[in-house]
Protein backbone atom coordinates (compact mmCIF):
# COMPACT_ATOMS: atom_id res chain seq x y z
CA UNK A 1 0.00 0.00 0.00
CA UNK A 2 1.22 3.23 -0.39
CA UNK A 3 1.56 5.51 2.38
CA UNK A 4 -0.20 8.99 0.53
CA UNK A 5 -3.12 6.82 -1.09
CA UNK A 6 -3.98 5.94 2.14
CA UNK A 7 -4.24 8.94 3.49
CA UNK A 8 -6.14 9.84 1.06
CA UNK A 9 -8.41 6.98 1.87
CA UNK A 10 -7.85 4.39 -1.01
CA UNK A 11 -6.76 1.17 0.75
CA UNK A 12 -5.94 -0.86 -2.33
CA UNK A 13 -2.99 -2.96 -2.71
CA UNK A 14 -0.56 -4.71 -4.66
CA UNK A 15 0.96 -8.40 -4.20
CA UNK A 16 4.46 -8.81 -4.80
CA UNK A 17 5.03 -12.12 -3.66
CA UNK A 18 2.14 -15.36 -2.77
CA UNK A 19 3.64 -17.83 0.01
CA UNK A 20 0.59 -20.08 -0.44
CA UNK A 21 -0.68 -21.37 2.33
CA UNK A 22 2.56 -20.90 4.40
CA UNK A 23 2.10 -17.59 6.21
CA UNK A 24 5.42 -15.07 5.77
CA UNK A 25 6.50 -14.07 9.34
CA UNK A 26 8.61 -11.82 10.82
CA UNK A 27 9.70 -9.76 7.36
CA UNK A 28 12.34 -6.53 8.69
CA UNK A 29 14.15 -3.97 6.76
CA UNK A 30 17.75 -4.45 5.83
CA UNK A 31 19.82 -1.45 6.86
CA UNK A 32 19.82 0.08 3.76
CA UNK A 33 16.24 -0.26 2.84
CA UNK A 34 16.74 -2.48 0.15
CA UNK A 35 15.26 -6.14 1.09
CA UNK A 36 12.96 -7.44 3.47
CA UNK A 37 13.94 -10.42 5.05
CA UNK A 38 11.73 -13.11 7.05
CA UNK A 39 11.06 -17.19 7.31
CA UNK A 40 8.23 -19.13 6.04
CA UNK A 41 7.42 -23.00 6.18
CA UNK A 42 7.43 -22.86 2.20
CA UNK A 43 9.81 -25.42 1.70
CA UNK A 44 8.03 -27.41 5.01
CA UNK A 45 10.64 -26.03 6.84
CA UNK A 46 11.30 -22.81 8.12
CA UNK A 47 13.68 -21.07 6.20
CA UNK A 48 14.81 -17.31 5.34
CA UNK A 49 13.37 -15.51 2.33
CA UNK A 50 14.58 -12.17 0.80
CA UNK A 51 12.44 -9.96 -1.11
CA UNK A 52 14.10 -6.96 -3.44
CA UNK A 53 12.58 -4.00 -3.60
CA UNK A 54 14.01 -2.42 -6.83
CA UNK A 55 13.77 -5.96 -8.22
CA UNK A 56 10.44 -6.89 -6.97
CA UNK A 57 11.87 -10.54 -6.62
CA UNK A 58 11.30 -12.91 -3.79
CA UNK A 59 14.82 -15.33 -3.05
CA UNK A 60 15.28 -18.28 -0.50
CA UNK A 61 18.58 -16.99 1.41
CA UNK A 62 18.92 -20.71 3.49
CA UNK A 63 18.06 -24.42 2.91
CA UNK A 64 18.20 -25.61 6.34
CA UNK A 65 16.58 -28.94 8.10
CA UNK A 66 16.01 -27.83 11.65
CA UNK A 67 14.71 -24.25 11.02
CA UNK A 68 15.80 -20.67 11.04
CA UNK A 69 13.65 -17.64 12.51
CA UNK A 70 13.61 -13.88 13.21
CA UNK A 71 16.19 -12.66 10.94
CA UNK A 72 18.07 -9.29 11.83
CA UNK A 73 19.89 -7.98 8.55
CA UNK A 74 23.64 -6.70 9.20
CA UNK A 75 24.34 -5.60 5.80
CA UNK A 76 23.69 -6.61 2.44
CA UNK A 77 25.53 -9.52 2.82
CA UNK A 78 24.70 -11.13 6.01
CA UNK A 79 22.09 -11.63 8.71
CA UNK A 80 21.87 -13.12 12.10
CA UNK A 81 19.19 -15.75 12.58
CA UNK A 82 18.01 -18.44 15.43
CA UNK A 83 18.29 -21.93 14.26
CA UNK A 84 16.07 -24.22 15.98
CA UNK A 85 17.69 -27.27 17.53
CA UNK A 86 17.23 -29.53 20.56
CA UNK A 87 18.14 -27.33 23.31
CA UNK A 88 16.66 -24.33 22.27
CA UNK A 89 17.24 -21.47 19.87
CA UNK A 90 21.11 -21.19 19.06
CA UNK A 91 21.91 -17.61 16.91
CA UNK A 92 23.65 -18.09 14.32
CA UNK A 93 25.63 -16.30 11.05
CA UNK A 94 24.29 -16.79 7.63
CA UNK A 95 24.88 -15.27 4.16
CA UNK A 96 22.19 -13.03 3.06
CA UNK A 97 23.04 -14.32 -0.69
CA UNK A 98 20.08 -15.86 -2.92
CA UNK A 99 19.85 -19.18 -3.05
CA UNK A 100 20.10 -21.09 -6.84
CA UNK A 101 18.09 -24.84 -5.70
CA UNK A 102 16.58 -25.34 -2.87
CA UNK A 103 14.58 -28.73 -1.94
CA UNK A 104 11.29 -29.44 -0.23
CA UNK A 105 11.50 -31.67 2.86
CA UNK A 106 10.48 -35.12 2.36
CA UNK A 107 7.97 -36.27 3.57
CA UNK A 108 7.06 -40.34 4.48
CA UNK A 109 3.70 -40.08 3.31
CA UNK A 110 4.64 -38.35 0.26
CA UNK A 111 7.45 -40.93 -0.29
CA UNK A 112 4.73 -43.57 0.04
CA UNK A 113 2.10 -42.34 -2.26
CA UNK A 114 4.65 -41.39 -5.00
CA UNK A 115 6.17 -44.80 -4.36
CA UNK A 116 2.68 -46.76 -3.99
CA UNK A 117 -0.05 -44.57 -6.01
CA UNK A 118 -2.42 -47.26 -5.57
CA UNK A 119 -2.52 -45.79 -1.45
CA UNK A 120 -3.97 -42.29 -3.76
CA UNK A 121 -7.20 -44.49 -4.01
CA UNK A 122 -7.73 -45.36 -0.42
CA UNK A 123 -10.01 -42.48 0.27
CA UNK A 124 -13.29 -42.77 2.30
CA UNK A 125 -16.39 -40.78 1.20
CA UNK A 126 -17.26 -37.28 1.71
CA UNK A 127 -19.71 -37.32 4.98
CA UNK A 128 -21.83 -35.53 2.06
CA UNK A 129 -22.07 -38.35 -0.17
CA UNK A 130 -23.56 -40.31 2.88
CA UNK A 131 -27.56 -40.49 2.65
CA UNK A 132 -28.33 -40.49 6.34
CA UNK A 133 -31.98 -41.27 5.85
CA UNK A 134 -30.64 -44.53 4.65
CA UNK A 135 -28.60 -45.49 8.40
CA UNK A 136 -31.60 -45.14 10.32
CA UNK A 137 -32.64 -47.78 12.25
CA UNK A 138 -35.00 -46.62 14.11
CA UNK A 139 -37.02 -43.04 14.59
CA UNK A 140 -39.12 -44.48 17.90
CA UNK A 141 -38.64 -42.39 21.60
CA UNK A 142 -35.01 -43.56 23.17
CA UNK A 143 -35.76 -44.91 26.10
CA UNK A 144 -32.41 -45.18 27.73
CA UNK A 145 -32.92 -48.01 30.29
CA UNK A 146 -34.00 -50.21 27.20
CA UNK A 147 -30.56 -49.58 25.74
CA UNK A 148 -28.79 -51.19 28.73
CA UNK A 149 -25.89 -54.03 27.95
CA UNK A 150 -23.16 -55.73 29.32
CA UNK A 151 -19.89 -53.83 28.42
CA UNK A 152 -17.30 -55.60 30.16
CA UNK A 153 -16.68 -58.26 32.23
CA UNK A 154 -14.05 -59.82 33.93
CA UNK A 155 -12.10 -61.48 36.69
CA UNK A 156 -10.71 -59.65 40.33
CA UNK A 157 -8.74 -59.95 42.78
CA UNK A 158 -10.12 -58.21 46.71
CA UNK A 159 -8.86 -58.45 50.00
CA UNK A 160 -11.40 -59.11 53.03
CA UNK A 161 -10.05 -58.02 55.94
CA UNK A 162 -6.52 -60.02 55.82
CA UNK A 163 -7.25 -62.54 53.64
CA UNK A 164 -8.22 -62.53 49.51
CA UNK A 165 -11.31 -63.10 47.21
CA UNK A 166 -11.31 -63.92 44.30
CA UNK A 167 -14.62 -62.99 41.81
CA UNK A 168 -15.91 -61.29 38.84
CA UNK A 169 -16.73 -58.13 38.11
CA UNK A 170 -19.55 -57.12 35.34
CA UNK A 171 -20.08 -53.22 34.07
CA UNK A 172 -23.61 -52.49 32.22
CA UNK A 173 -24.33 -48.90 30.61
CA UNK A 174 -26.27 -47.33 28.04
CA UNK A 175 -24.83 -45.53 24.83
CA UNK A 176 -24.93 -42.18 26.35
CA UNK A 177 -24.34 -43.34 29.73
CA UNK A 178 -27.42 -42.09 31.16
CA UNK A 179 -27.40 -45.11 33.44
CA UNK A 180 -24.87 -47.27 34.64
CA UNK A 181 -24.98 -50.65 36.94
CA UNK A 182 -21.93 -52.13 38.07
CA UNK A 183 -21.79 -55.49 40.39
CA UNK A 184 -18.67 -57.62 41.55
CA UNK A 185 -19.17 -60.54 43.67
CA UNK A 186 -16.00 -62.61 45.08
CA UNK A 187 -15.62 -65.71 47.06
CA UNK A 188 -12.78 -66.03 50.32
CA UNK A 189 -11.69 -69.59 49.99
CA UNK A 190 -9.30 -69.39 53.20
CA UNK A 191 -10.74 -71.34 56.64
CA UNK A 192 -9.92 -69.10 58.44
CA UNK A 193 -13.34 -67.04 57.42
CA UNK A 194 -16.49 -67.77 58.99
CA UNK A 195 -18.88 -69.39 56.70
CA UNK A 196 -21.20 -66.42 56.47
CA UNK A 197 -18.99 -64.05 55.76
CA UNK A 198 -17.01 -65.92 52.85
CA UNK A 199 -19.17 -64.35 50.08
CA UNK A 200 -18.73 -60.46 48.96
CA UNK A 201 -21.26 -58.48 46.67
CA UNK A 202 -21.17 -54.87 45.45
CA UNK A 203 -23.78 -53.09 43.57
CA UNK A 204 -23.98 -49.29 41.99
CA UNK A 205 -26.34 -48.22 40.00
CA UNK A 206 -25.91 -44.14 38.89
CA UNK A 207 -28.13 -41.90 36.91
CA UNK A 208 -27.21 -38.85 36.66
CA UNK A 209 -25.74 -36.78 40.26
CA UNK A 210 -27.63 -40.01 41.53
CA UNK A 211 -26.61 -42.72 42.96
CA UNK A 212 -27.43 -46.41 45.06
CA UNK A 213 -25.11 -49.11 46.61
CA UNK A 214 -25.94 -52.09 48.50
CA UNK A 215 -22.27 -54.12 49.42
CA UNK A 216 -22.94 -57.47 51.27
CA UNK A 217 -19.53 -58.15 53.66
CA UNK A 218 -17.87 -55.96 51.15
CA UNK A 219 -14.63 -56.48 50.49
CA UNK A 220 -12.15 -54.08 48.35
CA UNK A 221 -8.91 -54.92 45.64
CA UNK A 222 -6.39 -51.99 47.82
CA UNK A 223 -7.44 -54.18 50.94
CA UNK A 224 -4.67 -56.71 49.98
CA UNK A 225 -1.73 -53.87 50.86
CA UNK A 226 -3.16 -52.27 54.22
CA UNK A 227 -3.12 -50.79 56.32
CA UNK A 228 -6.34 -49.17 55.38
CA UNK A 229 -8.94 -51.28 54.76
CA UNK A 230 -12.45 -50.30 53.86
CA UNK A 231 -13.76 -54.22 54.05
CA UNK A 232 -16.57 -54.86 55.99
CA UNK A 233 -18.41 -57.42 57.84
CA UNK A 234 -22.31 -56.95 57.57
CA UNK A 235 -24.68 -55.10 54.51
CA UNK A 236 -25.76 -52.22 53.57
CA UNK A 237 -28.04 -50.18 51.22
CA UNK A 238 -27.10 -46.46 50.65
CA UNK A 239 -28.50 -43.35 48.95
CA UNK A 240 -26.19 -40.75 47.48
CA UNK A 241 -26.51 -37.34 45.55
CA UNK A 242 -23.82 -34.91 44.21
CA UNK A 243 -24.39 -31.69 42.88
CA UNK A 244 -21.44 -29.15 41.33
CA UNK A 245 -23.27 -25.84 42.36
CA UNK A 246 -20.55 -23.87 40.75
CA UNK A 247 -17.91 -25.04 38.39
CA UNK A 248 -15.81 -22.25 36.94
CA UNK A 249 -12.40 -23.18 37.73
CA UNK A 250 -10.65 -22.52 40.24
CA UNK A 251 -14.10 -21.78 41.98
CA UNK A 252 -15.61 -24.63 42.81
CA UNK A 253 -18.88 -25.02 45.16
CA UNK A 254 -20.04 -29.18 45.66
CA UNK A 255 -22.74 -30.14 47.52
CA UNK A 256 -23.41 -33.48 48.73
CA UNK A 257 -26.11 -35.80 49.86
CA UNK A 258 -26.23 -39.46 51.42
CA UNK A 259 -28.28 -41.71 53.84
CA UNK A 260 -26.97 -45.18 54.42
CA UNK A 261 -28.45 -48.07 56.29
CA UNK A 262 -26.08 -51.00 57.94
CA UNK A 263 -27.13 -54.20 59.20
CA UNK A 264 -24.88 -56.81 60.92
CA UNK A 265 -22.08 -54.53 61.99
CA UNK A 266 -18.76 -55.33 63.58
CA UNK A 267 -16.78 -52.40 63.30
CA UNK A 268 -17.69 -48.70 62.28
CA UNK A 269 -18.69 -48.10 58.78
CA UNK A 270 -15.87 -45.49 58.87
CA UNK A 271 -13.23 -46.65 61.17
CA UNK A 272 -11.83 -49.88 61.26
CA UNK A 273 -10.45 -50.18 64.19
CA UNK A 274 -13.53 -49.46 66.24
CA UNK A 275 -15.89 -51.81 67.80
CA UNK A 276 -19.79 -51.17 66.73
CA UNK A 277 -21.81 -51.07 70.21
CA UNK A 278 -24.45 -51.93 67.93
CA UNK A 279 -24.99 -53.80 64.77
CA UNK A 280 -27.85 -51.79 62.93
CA UNK A 281 -27.39 -48.64 62.19
CA UNK A 282 -29.20 -45.22 60.12
CA UNK A 283 -26.47 -42.55 58.86
CA UNK A 284 -26.69 -39.67 57.08
CA UNK A 285 -24.65 -36.84 55.47
CA UNK A 286 -24.92 -33.27 54.08
CA UNK A 287 -22.13 -31.65 53.15
CA UNK A 288 -20.97 -28.22 51.57
CA UNK A 289 -17.57 -27.60 50.10
CA UNK A 290 -15.58 -24.41 48.25
CA UNK A 291 -12.20 -23.98 46.52
CA UNK A 292 -10.46 -21.49 45.39
CA UNK A 293 -6.78 -22.55 44.83
CA UNK A 294 -4.28 -21.46 42.45
CA UNK A 295 -0.56 -22.92 40.90
CA UNK A 296 1.57 -20.62 38.91
CA UNK A 297 3.38 -22.31 35.36
CA UNK A 298 5.46 -25.64 36.72
CA UNK A 299 3.67 -25.96 40.19
CA UNK A 300 3.33 -29.40 40.88
CA UNK A 301 0.26 -28.73 43.53
CA UNK A 302 -1.53 -25.50 44.42
CA UNK A 303 0.44 -22.99 45.62
CA UNK A 304 -1.88 -20.51 47.35
CA UNK A 305 -6.03 -20.16 47.88
CA UNK A 306 -8.29 -20.80 50.06
CA UNK A 307 -11.05 -24.19 50.59
CA UNK A 308 -13.66 -25.05 53.19
CA UNK A 309 -15.63 -27.56 54.19
CA UNK A 310 -19.20 -27.42 56.31
CA UNK A 311 -20.88 -30.94 56.87
CA UNK A 312 -22.90 -32.46 59.70
CA UNK A 313 -23.94 -36.20 59.72
CA UNK A 314 -26.32 -38.26 62.09
CA UNK A 315 -25.73 -41.38 63.22
CA UNK A 316 -29.22 -43.13 64.58
CA UNK A 317 -28.76 -46.53 66.64
CA UNK A 318 -30.72 -48.53 68.81
CA UNK A 319 -33.77 -45.92 69.15
CA UNK A 320 -30.98 -42.98 69.75
CA UNK A 321 -29.82 -40.21 67.44
CA UNK A 322 -26.10 -38.77 67.38
CA UNK A 323 -25.41 -35.49 65.61
CA UNK A 324 -22.37 -34.37 64.19
CA UNK A 325 -21.12 -31.30 63.04
CA UNK A 326 -17.54 -30.95 60.96
CA UNK A 327 -16.29 -27.99 59.65
CA UNK A 328 -12.63 -27.43 57.64
CA UNK A 329 -10.79 -24.59 56.52
CA UNK A 330 -7.53 -24.17 54.99
CA UNK A 331 -5.66 -21.42 53.15
CA UNK A 332 -1.88 -21.22 51.58
CA UNK A 333 0.40 -18.43 50.60
CA UNK A 334 2.78 -18.96 47.74
CA UNK A 335 6.70 -17.62 48.50
CA UNK A 336 9.26 -18.60 45.98
CA UNK A 337 10.19 -21.11 43.31
CA UNK A 338 6.84 -23.17 43.69
CA UNK A 339 6.95 -22.82 47.37
CA UNK A 340 4.05 -22.83 49.59
CA UNK A 341 3.02 -22.01 52.86
CA UNK A 342 -0.79 -23.77 54.40
CA UNK A 343 -2.16 -23.57 57.75
CA UNK A 344 -5.06 -26.38 57.61
CA UNK A 345 -7.77 -26.39 60.07
CA UNK A 346 -10.82 -28.39 61.50
CA UNK A 347 -13.29 -28.38 64.26
CA UNK A 348 -15.79 -31.29 65.33
CA UNK A 349 -19.00 -31.30 67.61
CA UNK A 350 -21.27 -34.16 68.54
CA UNK A 351 -23.20 -34.26 71.83
CA UNK A 352 -23.52 -37.61 72.71
CA UNK A 353 -21.25 -39.62 75.13
CA UNK A 354 -17.80 -40.47 75.49
CA UNK A 355 -18.07 -44.01 75.17
CA UNK A 356 -20.87 -44.29 72.59
CA UNK A 357 -18.39 -44.58 69.84
CA UNK A 358 -21.09 -43.26 67.34
CA UNK A 359 -20.92 -40.19 68.76
CA UNK A 360 -17.19 -40.10 68.12
CA UNK A 361 -14.75 -38.58 66.05
CA UNK A 362 -11.47 -40.69 65.14
CA UNK A 363 -8.09 -39.78 64.17
CA UNK A 364 -4.63 -41.55 63.20
CA UNK A 365 -1.78 -42.51 60.87
CA UNK A 366 -0.78 -41.01 57.39
CA UNK A 367 -3.61 -43.61 55.92
CA UNK A 368 -1.50 -44.18 52.80
CA UNK A 369 -1.71 -47.79 51.65
CA UNK A 370 1.17 -49.53 50.55
CA UNK A 371 -0.53 -49.59 46.85
CA UNK A 372 -3.43 -47.02 46.71
CA UNK A 373 -5.37 -44.93 44.19
CA UNK A 374 -6.39 -42.31 46.29
CA UNK A 375 -4.65 -38.90 47.08
CA UNK A 376 -1.14 -39.23 47.65
CA UNK A 377 -1.08 -36.71 50.57
CA UNK A 378 -3.44 -38.22 52.97
CA UNK A 379 -1.63 -35.96 55.77
CA UNK A 380 -3.95 -33.00 54.93
CA UNK A 381 -7.46 -35.31 55.72
CA UNK A 382 -8.94 -34.45 58.97
CA UNK A 383 -9.17 -37.92 60.36
CA UNK A 384 -5.68 -38.35 59.57
CA UNK A 385 -2.89 -37.85 62.66
CA UNK A 386 0.63 -39.42 61.05
CA UNK A 387 2.43 -40.67 64.09
CA UNK A 388 0.25 -42.43 66.21
CA UNK A 389 -2.24 -45.39 64.79
CA UNK A 390 -5.67 -45.70 62.95
CA UNK A 391 -8.31 -44.59 64.97
CA UNK A 392 -5.99 -44.29 68.35
CA UNK A 393 -7.34 -40.97 68.78
CA UNK A 394 -10.95 -39.98 69.91
CA UNK A 395 -13.51 -37.27 71.15
CA UNK A 396 -17.09 -36.20 70.92
CA UNK A 397 -15.46 -32.64 70.15
CA UNK A 398 -11.96 -31.89 68.83
CA UNK A 399 -9.99 -29.09 67.49
CA UNK A 400 -7.18 -29.35 65.07
CA UNK A 401 -4.10 -27.25 63.30
CA UNK A 402 -2.13 -28.31 60.53
CA UNK A 403 0.90 -26.14 59.57
CA UNK A 404 2.93 -27.20 56.68
CA UNK A 405 5.10 -25.58 54.12
CA UNK A 406 5.61 -27.50 50.73
CA UNK A 407 9.55 -26.97 49.38
CA UNK A 408 10.11 -25.96 46.07
CA UNK A 409 10.17 -29.50 43.68
CA UNK A 410 13.25 -30.34 42.01
CA UNK A 411 13.12 -31.43 38.91
CA UNK A 412 14.96 -34.16 36.57
CA UNK A 413 16.04 -34.04 32.79
CA UNK A 414 17.53 -37.64 32.91
CA UNK A 415 15.91 -40.15 35.58
CA UNK A 416 14.89 -43.13 33.89
CA UNK A 417 14.12 -44.26 30.29
CA UNK A 418 11.55 -43.50 27.81
CA UNK A 419 9.53 -46.11 28.90
CA UNK A 420 9.34 -45.25 32.86
CA UNK A 421 11.52 -41.90 33.97
CA UNK A 422 10.73 -39.64 37.16
CA UNK A 423 9.92 -35.96 36.66
CA UNK A 424 10.38 -34.38 39.97
CA UNK A 425 10.68 -34.86 43.40
CA UNK A 426 8.95 -32.72 46.28
CA UNK A 427 9.25 -32.37 49.95
CA UNK A 428 6.52 -30.97 52.19
CA UNK A 429 7.43 -30.44 55.99
CA UNK A 430 4.22 -30.42 58.61
CA UNK A 431 2.99 -30.30 62.39
CA UNK A 432 0.07 -30.81 63.84
CA UNK A 433 -1.71 -30.49 66.77
CA UNK A 434 -5.26 -31.97 68.06
CA UNK A 435 -7.29 -31.36 71.24
CA UNK A 436 -9.99 -33.74 71.89
CA UNK A 437 -13.07 -33.62 74.44
CA UNK A 438 -12.01 -30.28 75.20
CA UNK A 439 -15.58 -29.92 77.51
CA UNK A 440 -14.16 -33.12 79.75
CA UNK A 441 -11.17 -32.69 81.39
CA UNK A 442 -10.70 -36.34 82.50
CA UNK A 443 -10.89 -37.62 78.75
CA UNK A 444 -9.05 -34.65 77.23
CA UNK A 445 -6.25 -35.43 74.98
CA UNK A 446 -3.74 -32.96 74.13
CA UNK A 447 -1.01 -34.16 71.05
CA UNK A 448 1.41 -33.06 68.67
CA UNK A 449 2.82 -34.14 65.51
CA UNK A 450 6.04 -33.40 63.44
CA UNK A 451 6.64 -35.16 60.08
CA UNK A 452 7.79 -35.00 56.49
CA UNK A 453 6.44 -36.42 53.26
CA UNK A 454 8.67 -36.90 50.15
CA UNK A 455 6.91 -37.45 46.62
CA UNK A 456 7.97 -38.68 43.59
CA UNK A 457 6.76 -38.38 40.21
CA UNK A 458 6.64 -40.89 37.68
CA UNK A 459 5.25 -41.14 34.16
CA UNK A 460 5.07 -44.43 32.70
CA UNK A 461 4.45 -45.00 28.79
CA UNK A 462 4.31 -41.39 28.56
CA UNK A 463 0.75 -40.64 29.80
CA UNK A 464 0.03 -42.68 33.12
CA UNK A 465 1.05 -41.23 36.14
CA UNK A 466 2.90 -42.58 39.40
CA UNK A 467 3.45 -41.58 42.76
CA UNK A 468 5.94 -42.83 45.14
CA UNK A 469 5.80 -41.59 48.33
CA UNK A 470 7.66 -41.67 51.96
CA UNK A 471 6.80 -40.46 55.06
CA UNK A 472 7.72 -40.18 58.27
CA UNK A 473 6.36 -38.43 61.37
CA UNK A 474 6.71 -38.26 65.01
CA UNK A 475 3.79 -38.08 67.50
CA UNK A 476 3.76 -36.64 71.32
CA UNK A 477 2.05 -36.60 74.13
CA UNK A 478 2.05 -35.47 77.71
CA UNK A 479 2.81 -38.07 80.28
CA UNK A 480 3.13 -40.77 76.93
CA UNK A 481 5.89 -42.52 75.50
CA UNK A 482 6.83 -40.62 71.88
CA UNK A 483 5.83 -42.78 69.15
CA UNK A 484 6.33 -42.87 65.53
CA UNK A 485 5.11 -43.94 62.15
CA UNK A 486 6.86 -44.56 59.10
CA UNK A 487 4.95 -44.80 55.65
CA UNK A 488 5.41 -45.54 51.93
CA UNK A 489 3.00 -45.64 49.32
CA UNK A 490 3.01 -46.05 45.38
CA UNK A 491 -0.15 -44.28 43.81
CA UNK A 492 -1.69 -45.64 40.58
CA UNK A 493 -2.82 -43.40 38.19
Amino acid sequence: MKPDRLLEGDTSYVEHYDFGNSNPTGFVFSPDGKYLYGSSYYTGVSNIFRYDLDADSMDAVSNCETGLFHPIALDSDSLYAFRYTGKGFVPVLIDAKPLEDISATRYLGTMIAQKYPAVQEWMIESPSEINLDSMTLSSQKYHPLAHIRLVSLYPIVEGYKHYTAVGMRANFAGPILIHKFDVAASYTPSGGVPDGQKWHVTAEYTHMNWSTQFKYNTADFYDLFGPTRTSRKGYSLGLQYEKSLIYDEPRLMDLHFSLTGYGGLERLPDYQNVVASYDKLLSSGLSLSYSNQKASLGAVDYEKGISWQFSTSGNYVNDEFYPLLHTEFDAGLSLFYHSSLWLRSSAGYSPGEHNEPFANFFFGGFGNNWLDYRYEKRYREYYAFPGTDLNAISGTNYGKLVFEWALPPLRFRRLGGSALYCSWARLALFSMGIITNLDNGAHRRKVGSLGAQLDFRFQLLSHLRLTLSAGYAGAFEKGRRPIDEFMISLKLL
